[in-house]
């Protein structure tokens, strides 16, 4: 946060950019801390923390959202994307994913192919998403199985948050320093079974 001081000496925040986010570890079976940040685009903002359980990679989201947005093109949505083999490639391959869901559930997810993305079956994902005072939660799960490369010491996670009003007003934010098609600047999550 930035802040300044105004003629009487108080200080007033002007702009608020960024949240410390290092050395990001991911729990065991269960989210009990979210070091994931987003938020300095408009005011809501967006939580995230992830765990590993022997069959599921598991990211747990709060939004601070007052108006649920669906069913348009612009809609109020998550967006995961996931490295599982760790390679920090510039671009997304095998083993990379992508994962939107918007407040209500409705999921889809791709899968990196030779610098693209193609869509894959939602059958190795699953999302509880939760009205919560504020806005909304996401509970999303993906198989393990189907990582048969993943990397054992470390992974890389990006997050997007887009916000829209009934009016199609509205922003789409990454983690800071964060490009969604460069798997290498997404952050690395330390994993500790």
């Amino acid at each position: 946060a930035v802040g300044a001081l105004n003629a009487n000496g108080i200080t007033w925040p002007v702009l608020k950019r960024g949240h410390v986010m290092s050395g990001i570890k991911a729990q065991k079976n269960s989210v009990t801390v979210w070091p994931v940040y987003i938020g300095s685009d408009g005011e809501e903002n967006m939580n995230a923390g992830i765990a590993l359980s022997d069959s599921e990679i598991i990211f747990d989201i709060k939004v601070r959202d007052t108006e649920l947005v669906g069913n348009s093109s612009r809609s109020d949505e998550v967006c995961i994307y996931f490295d599982s083999v760790n390679k920090s490639w510039a671009k997304p391959y095998k083993g990379i994913f992508k994962i939107i869901s918007d407040p209500f559930g409705n999921v889809k997810i791709w899968e990196g192919d030779n610098g693209r993305w193609t869509e894959i079956a939602t059958s190795n994902v699953s999302v509880e998403a939760k009205e919560i005072a504020g806005g909304y939660s996401l509970d999303v799960r993906l198989n393990r199985e189907m990582l048969p490369k993943m990397n054992k010491s470390a992974v890389r996670a990006g997050f997007t948050l887009s916000a829209y009003g009934a009016g199609g007003r509205g922003f789409t934010e990454s983690v800071a320093y964060m490009s969604t098609a460069n798997p290498c600047s997404w952050l690395q999550i330390l994993i500790e079974e």
